[in-house]
This record gives structure tokens, C-alpha cells and sequence, in this order.
């Protein structure tokens, strides 16, 4: 019995040497991208993302969250717009949009609390077939082991989370082109009865 206590704690012993040695292979910086083209003008999606109180229609996390909580400050559009929020699955943290140029690129940085941030890009660029929208998360993990390997693993969940988010975005987009385009037709019906 002794003797298996003893392998067993020599081979925890190994696994703890490998997954330390193993960190230092892992990389300092977590990068996370995805794109889709929407078919609806570039200021409708642009707009859906620099007005912070949007998010609520697409957000894949706070969709992901029932429990979250909002609150915006005192701007929730452009820059220095920002949100806090809180929940039991998303945890807590404040998002703030640090830049945007119309039409062209909106960089947010996101404060986890605890010194830990992470920063997003977005940018939007008009082609034939609509606008391409990219958008990335990027965050620097350090040496912290746990981190590192929890970035690493994780990285799968965040490019769901930002393809699901990409995806919602699409279907409010169209619904507004939708929308727009209904009240425009409508004007027009007015018009023609006058």
C-alpha cells in the first residue's frame, strides 16, 4: 500500500514538472479573430456596435447569462462609452470603447478586475457583397501557469462566443434594414395617396 502511495505521489510529482516546463511553451498573449459578411450598409453595423446599449440584441454573452446585470455609464456611445456588468456565469468587469473611426475600426478595452484586461478590435470594411466584419480579442496572460493554459484551452469557447456574437449581429442588422426599409415604402404609400 505504501509503495502505491509513493508511485502514485511520484507521478503527480511528473505531471506537475511537465505542465511547468509545458508553460513556458505556451505564449505570454492570447489572440482570438473571426470575420462575416453582413449584407446591410456599414453605418447600420457600425452603429449596432458603437452604441454599447445595442450589445443587449447580440451580445453572445449576455444572451449566454440570464443572471447579468448592466449598467452603463455616463456615455454609452462613441468614445469612452462603457458598460459594467455582472453575472454568475460572465463574472464581472467594466468594457469601455477607447477609439472608434466611423465606418472604419472600434478598439474597446475590457477590465476583468484584478489587474487582468483584455482588448477588442473591430473593424468594418464595405465590399460587393456587404460589409466584412472582423472582430478580435486580445488579451497579454503573463507567466501566471493557470492562465496560460486556461487561454489556451479556452481559446475554442472565445472564437465560438465571437462567431455567435458576429452571427447575432448579422440578424439585428438585417432587421433593421428591414425596418427601414418598410418605413421608407410606407412614407412613399403617403406620399402616392396624398
Amino acid at each position: 500500500m505504501f509503495r502505491k502511495i509513493l508511485n502514485i505521489i511520484k507521478w503527480l510529482g511528473v505531471l506537475a514538472v511537465v505542465l511547468l516546463i509545458g508553460n513556458y511553451f505556451l505564449p505570454n498573449d492570447f489572440s482570438v479573430t473571426r470575420s462575416l459578411v453582413i449584407d446591410a450598409p456599414i453605418t447600420t453595423v457600425f452603429n449596432e456596435v458603437n452604441d454599447l446599449k445595442r450589445w443587449e440584441e447580440w451580445s453572445a454573452w449576455q444572451a449566454s447569462d440570464p443572471s447579468i446585470k448592466v449598467k452603463y455609464g455616463s456615455i454609452s456611445e462613441g468614445v469612452n462609452g462603457s458598460y459594467s456588468w455582472k453575472g454568475e456565469k460572465t463574472g464581472a468587469g467594466t468594457l469601455t470603447i477607447k477609439s472608434a473611426q466611423p465606418n472604419r475600426e472600434i478598439r474597446t478595452i475590457i477590465d476583468f478586475g484584478e489587474e487582468r484586461f483584455g482588448h477588442g478590435t473591430w473593424t468594418f470594411e464595405e465590399t460587393d457583397e456587404g460589409t466584412v466584419v472582423t472582430w478580435t480579442f486580445y488579451a497579454e496572460i503573463g507567466h501566471t501557469p493557470y492562465l496560460r493554459y486556461l487561454m489556451h484551452w479556452g481559446s475554442k469557447d472565445v472564437g465560438e462566443s465571437l462567431q455567435e456574437g458576429l452571427d447575432r449581429l448579422r440578424a439585428v442588422s438585417l432587421q433593421r434594414v428591414a425596418a427601414k426599409q418598410l418605413q421608407e415604402e410606407e412614407r412613399l404609400q403617403a406620399g402616392e395617396s396624398d
